[in-house]
């Protein structure tokens, strides 16, 4: 008799029990779902809430352009304090120097009128006297010369040297020349009238006669002969 192979058992094995012996079938693995990366950052967050939302999508976009004009105000605001800030600085600095000068040159004035009464004291030291009696005076009239300019020196009066030195259109006033083959052009021969210098301003220029070179003869007149 022959018998008829199982479907599911086509090789005709049985097991001792006469269980046919059927082959293991691969089980059909399901296919995995794809596991789509999550969005970190908080912008890709507000993006994937936003991109069905038109509504909202139009308010971050204002909301945006508030915060550029912010920021622009910001850097304006910023630059304007920064520039205010080196204006007050420069103001401070600029202050500070005009109370310095006004503290270093206050007394000009008054200094000034002093400058007539020191002239004065020095005219009776420049006549010769013979009696002690005149000379007891000049030595009074001198002493009170000495005082009256130490006090000036205090205030920042200072004495111009004037006699050989270079003339200085800055600092002397020449009223008078005087040709002179000993010294070189330029050079302070005689003070007039003296001056004065107040810390490193002058408040009163020395009067003083210069040197010039003397003039050449004319040659014309050295070789003409009379007849």
């Amino acid at each position: 008799m022959i018998k008829k192979k199982h479907p599911e058992n086509p090789s005709g094995l049985v097991m001792p029990d006469g269980t046919p012996l059927t082959a293991a079938q691969p089980k059909e693995e399901k296919p995995k779902h794809e596991v789509k990366p999550e969005l970190s950052t908080p912008l890709d967050k507000i993006c994937r809430a936003i991109s069905g939302d038109a509504a909202l999508l139009k308010k971050v976009e204002a909301d945006l352009e508030a915060l550029k004009k912010a920021v622009k105000e910001r850097e304006e605001f910023l630059d304007l304090l920064q520039r205010t800030q080196a204006d007050f600085s420069n103001y401070q600095k600029r202050i500070k120097r005009e109370k310095e000068c006004w503290e270093k040159y206050q007394d000009e004035p008054i200094l000034k009128e002093l400058l007539p009464a020191l002239e004065s004291l020095n005219k009776p030291l420049e006549i010769k006297c013979e009696s002690a009696d005149a000379k007891c005076i000049q030595e009074g009239i001198d002493l009170a010369r000495r005082e009256l300019l130490r006090i000036l020196e205090k205030r920042g009066i200072i004495l111009m040297k004037t006699i050989g030195e270079k003339f200085n259109p800055a600092q002397h006033e020449a009223v008078a020349t005087i040709e002179s083959d000993k010294h070189p052009e330029g050079i302070i021969l005689e003070e007039v009238r003296p001056g004065f210098i107040l810390h490193d301003r002058v408040i009163r220029p020395a009067q003083v006669k210069v040197s010039k070179s003397p003039a050449k003869p004319d040659a014309n007149d050295t070789n003409s002969k009379p007849q």
